[in-house]
């Protein structure tokens, strides 16, 4: 199974998360899963990235042209393809994962969580989604989606379009166990 995550890429990131997403990436090779992410050799997607290879497995990334920066780019990567555009990126992420994993982020790792569950929304895609909320990162986006549920804006099922974890096994646990 290919799992696409999307996270941050700062350089700027306290270690504790470093360390949590380089586990998550050791468990997805253990578990003999393989990853399909961004492409940087950066933040929490180089420390995933590190994890998977760290284990052998198979690394896809994926990112626009544009971003060719020295040091910018995973090397542990076992294939990479490059788009032009974000949006062609973000396609490419639907076609070649089998799961996605929302890790900790900014505004781009937003993007890509409310999209994937919009799709999924939608009946475009049916993967399974988990929003990885360690170390509380994500606790008030999801106080925020009961509040709009109680208010009328998010239906009820729309909440069930992704699970939640707290853990690295329990993020597998829900990709592997999804129906």
């Amino acid at each position: 199974m290919n799992i696409c995550i999307f996270g941050s890429a700062s350089k700027h990131l306290d270690k504790v998360y470093l360390d949590v997403c380089e586990k998550l990436g050791e468990e997805i090779g253990r578990r003999g899963h393989g990853l399909v992410f961004g492409g940087s050799s950066r933040g929490l997607m180089g420390a995933t990235a590190k994890g998977v290879e760290n284990q052998g497995g198979e690394i896809l990334g994926i990112a626009p042209r544009f971003y060719d920066e020295e040091g910018e780019f995973y090397k542990g990567c076992t294939d990479f393809i490059f788009t032009e555009t974000m949006a062609e990126r973000k396609d490419l992420f639907r076609i070649n994962a089998d799961a996605f994993v929302i890790l900790p982020g900014g505004i781009g790792t937003f993007d890509e969580f409310f999209e994937t569950i919009v799709y999924k929304s939608l009946g475009q895609q049916n993967q399974p989604v988990v929003l990885f909320n360690f170390n509380g990162y994500y606790d008030k986006l999801e106080e925020f989606i009961k509040i709009a549920m109680e208010k009328d804006f998010v239906r009820v099922h729309e909440s069930q379009l992704y699970d939640t974890a707290t853990d690295v096994g329990e993020v597998l646990d829900c990709i592997e166990q999804y129906i």
